[in-house]
């Protein structure tokens, strides 16, 4: 079953240097992809506000943000709430591998009148060719509010300039 897949554009505002965070900003759509549910719930839309701190062994994330939510329960179909999200990113690259950086997160997300989802997330990301990336991670809900459990999936093509001017330089 595959729920909530989405397309999410990111843009870096501000490149941060040594304790100074960089800034960045995500938006985009999920939409539902669960068999039959296309009839009972609409888009929902996500953003973020991404600070991210860039050390030589490690990259740590905060991200701030909200989302709209349909909900699918009876008695109050297809309603559509309020989402405040938070969450911490740690990303470490694997000795030796640079290529490949094993992730680890703590999110949450409350919607109105529900009380807080705490999950977390172990996964890993693989720097491919062509400023394509691809992650893989497995995640846990911490509370009984929570999904029990889950596998993510991502690609992300990067049109960083930066990124390329760096890579060609090495």
């Amino acid at each position: 079953q595959f729920t909530d897949t989405g397309g999410f554009i990111k843009k870096v505002w501000y490149r941060g240097n040594g304790w100074w965070p960089s800034f960045a900003t995500e938006t985009g759509i999920l939409y539902p992809t669960e068999r039959g549910a296309e009839r009972a719930r609409g888009i929902d839309f996500e953003g973020l506000a991404i600070f991210t701190w860039s050390f030589p062994s490690l990259t740590w994330h905060m991200t701030l943000g909200g989302a709209t939510k349909h909900t699918d329960e009876v008695d109050e179909p297809n309603e559509n709430k309020a989402n405040f999200i938070f969450g911490t990113i740690i990303d470490v690259p694997v000795p030796s591998r640079e290529s490949f950086h094993l992730v680890g997160e703590y999110s949450g997300e409350k919607a109105e009148k529900e009380v807080i989802e705490h999950q977390l997330l172990g996964g890993m990301v693989w720097h491919g060719p062509r400023d394509i990336d691809f992650d893989i991670a497995g995640f846990g809900g911490l509370s009984a509010e929570s999904t029990d459990w889950g596998i993510t999936t991502g690609i992300t093509i990067s049109t960083d300039l930066t990124r390329r001017k760096r890579r060609e330089v090495k």
